[in-house]
C-alpha cells in the first residue's frame, strides 16, 4: 500500500485499487498482518521476501524502510 494523500493505492495480487481514506485510516481495517513501514508505505509481513536495510523486497518491488518503522518491522519479522 502507498499513501498519497487522502488516498491510499492498494497492490494485490489480482490487481491495483485507489481507494479514498488515509493509510493509517486503511490499516485500522485490516489484520495486523498490515504493517507500516515507512511514513509512505505499508506491506503484508507475510508477503515479504527479503529485509534489507533500508527496504524489504515484496514480489519483484524493492519498498523502502523508514527509520522510524526499521524496529517495529524486525520485531514482527523475528516474531514469526
Amino acid at each position: 500500500m502507498k499513501a498519497e494523500g487522502n488516498y491510499t493505492h492498494i497492490q494485490t495480487e489480482n490487481g491495483k485499487h485507489l481507494v479514498r481514506g488515509k493509510l493509517r485510516e486503511i490499516l485500522d481495517q485490516l489484520s495486523p498482518n498490515f504493517i507500516r513501514i515507512h511514513k509512505s508505505y505499508a506491506v503484508n509481513i507475510n508477503s515479504i521476501s527479503v529485509v534489507q536495510h533500508s527496504c524489504v523486497s515484496v514480489g519483484d518491488k524493492q519498498i523502502p524502510v523508514g527509520d522510524m518503522y526499521r524496529k517495529t518491522l524486525l520485531e514482527k519479522i523475528t516474531f514469526l
